[in-house]
């Protein structure tokens, strides 16, 4: 069975050693880092990173981070903006484009200057949030006016985009 440490915030494998303060630790897209001192760090054993708990980490984290994934319940699910994917994965055991077909909401941002985070929203052409999504929104991110009134403004194209696709389908079974 695999051997795990969770190591800089993030559950890395690595090969038993004697020496613990010389590991090489591998992350799950086959990047390693060496010479790691995992003296002290909490180690364990399990059948694959999915069976690991993730809370309190760069991939799973509601109380650290604001960006992550918003189903459609409008339970959040926070994690490092680069760590969506991993979060899918591990947490949510699904892939993204599953969690995006089910209407999930993907949160995440850029970062223009390095004191300053501009959150926007992306999710597939079928999805329309729901109520829960739209008030989760609201209580978390309308203190960022700019990222707010993007996020809104996004809902409201997909929305109109969604209402023409439903007229034309229903213009085309009229016409037959």
């Amino acid at each position: 069975m695999p051997h795990f440490v969770k190591y800089e915030n993030y559950w890395w494998e690595y090969i038993p050693a004697e020496n613990l303060t010389d590991v090489t630790l591998y992350n799950s897209v086959g990047g390693q880092m060496r010479n790691c001192d995992i003296t002290g760090c909490q180690t364990v054993q399990a059948q694959g990173r999915e069976y690991l708990d993730w809370h309190g980490t760069d991939v799973y984290d509601n109380t650290k981070f604001r960006s992550g994934w918003l189903a459609p319940n409008g339970e959040f699910y926070g994690c490092e903006y680069r760590s969506h994917d991993a979060l899918a994965r591990y947490v949510l055991h699904k892939e993204t484009r599953s969690l995006e077909e089910q209407g999930y909401i993907k949160i995440t941002y850029e970062k223009p200057t390095p004191n300053y985070k501009r959150y926007y929203i992306l999710f597939n052409n079928q999805t329309i949030p729901t109520d829960e999504q739209l008030k989760y929104l609201y209580n978390n991110y309308s203190d960022d006016r700019d990222s707010y009134e993007e996020m809104l403004w996004k809902i409201r194209v997909r929305k109109l985009a969604y209402e023409r696709e439903q007229r034309q389908k229903n213009n085309g079974k009229e016409k037959e």
